[in-house]
Formats: C-alpha cells, structure tokens, sequence
C-alpha cells in the first residue's frame, strides 16, 4: 500500500480499530492525485543528490498508518500550508 498518496479518510478508515468500510469515491483517487502531484513537486528538479525535502517527505510514508494520518492531516489543514509548501518548490 502507498500511505503516502492514500486520501486522508481512507488512511483514517485503516487507523480505527472499529472496522469500519470507508466507500471509495471519486474524490479518493482525486485527493490522491493531489498527493502524487505534491510529491513530484517537492522530489524533481533539484541537483542530482540534493533534495532538501528527504527529510519532510519521509514523514509521508514512515511511521505507523496513524502517524503518516496524523502527520498529512496536520499539515493540509494548517492555515498556512500554502506559505510554507510553495518554497520548497524547486526553482527549475
């Protein structure tokens, strides 16, 4: 499974112990997508071995289905999740 382009409530769905189905729609693959296209923004264009989002990235696809939840759920809802993503957009 790829955690770190699963929208955040099918993530949430596998995190509760209740069982729980969540119904996959459209705006899951959509959401993912969102996450695909972040993700290739933040890892291309820089030098060959110099990425200075490893680090942040990491955070998407390591650690248990709750933290990796925790983590993106966090970071989209912040009120100033767009001042803080666009500069590590590479400039190329």
């Amino acid at each position: 499974m790829a955690l770190e382009f699963m929208a955040l409530e099918v993530l949430s769905g596998i995190c509760q112990t209740t069982g729980a189905v969540v119904e996959h729609s459209y705006r899951h693959d959509l959401e993912s997508f969102f996450y695909v296209l972040l993700w290739q923004c933040l890892s291309c264009g820089w030098d060959e071995g110099v990425n200075p989002n490893k680090e942040y990235l990491s955070k998407w696809h390591t650690g248990t289905a709750y933290e990796i939840f925790d983590f993106k759920k966090t970071e989209i809802e912040s009120s100033h999740f767009v001042q803080e993503l666009l500069p590590r957009f590479s400039k190329k």
